[in-house]
Order: C-alpha cells, then sequence, then structure tokens
C-alpha cells in the first residue's frame, strides 16, 4: 500500500490494480512473454533494455531541466543581493513545496516528492548564496 501525505487520496494506487500488467515501449505485456512476468526470457529482455534506454532519456530531459531551473536561482540570487534580501525565504520554499505536492498525480508518494524537490531547493540555495556572496558589491 502507498501511504500518501495529507488530503484526499490521488487517482494512482496500489489497491487499483495490485497486478496490473505493464506495458512497455515495445507493447508487450511481460505477462503475455510467455512463462510468466520476469521470466528472463528475450522477449523479456528487450522490454528490459526499451525500458532502460526511456530512463536514460529522461535523465537526459532532468539534468536540462534542473540546470535550467539552476540559471533561474543564479539570476534570482543575483536580484536578491542587489534588493538586499536573504538568499533563504521559508515561505516561498513552503509555498514551492506545497505546490508540487498539489500537482502529483503519482506514482510517486507525496512525502517522496517532497524529499526531491526539498533537495532541490537546497541546491538552488546554495548556487544563490555562492552568487551573493560572490558577486561585487
Amino acid at each position: 500500500m502507498i501511504r500518501r501525505g495529507r488530503g484526499p487520496p490521488k487517482p494512482w494506487t496500489l489497491e487499483a490494480a495490485p497486478h496490473r500488467p505493464l506495458t512497455g515501449p515495445a507493447g508487450l505485456c511481460e505477462c503475455d512473454s510467455g512463462g510468466g512476468c520476469g521470466s528472463g526470457d528475450e522477449t523479456g529482455m528487450s522490454d528490459l533494455d526499451e525500458w532502460r534506454k526511456r530512463i536514460d532519456e529522461i535523465d537526459q530531459q532532468l539534468v536540462k531541466l534542473l540546470n535550467e531551473r539552476a540559471q533561474c536561482a543564479v539570476e534570482i540570487g543575483h536580484i536578491k543581493k542587489r534588493l538586499r534580501q536573504p538568499a533563504w525565504q521559508p515561505q516561498r520554499e513552503m509555498d514551492i513545496l506545497r505546490h508540487v505536492v498539489k500537482s502529483n498525480p503519482g506514482p510517486l508518494d507525496d512525502a517522496a516528492i517532497r524529499r526531491l524537490f526539498e533537495r532541490i531547493i537546497d541546491e538552488a540555495r546554495a548556487l544563490e548564496r555562492h552568487v551573493m556572496d560572490n558577486e561585487p558589491k
């Protein structure tokens, strides 16, 4: 069972489909590959390779987006320095976390999304501080 944070349950739950065949990029269900799920046959290995390739593609997109987000943090650091605002603004961070949790459709639960974004925010704040500390006055 996947447990979520407070609020109404999200549409994706393990209870909704305790054994739902997964259809991979090739459109093949592991259950239909002969020998059952995870049988290790050639079709299963091909599906595994295709899923891993898809994860690699998504990872590249994530790196690109994280660096775009980091560039925004750099610019925000310059502005905060000019406005003499602190790098750490807890209310803004709480708003971000609330927004990303609210927009989470699953299958990651809300706590996982919160942990991931807490780390992303922490790295962005460190980058802002670096910019603010090293920019000429």
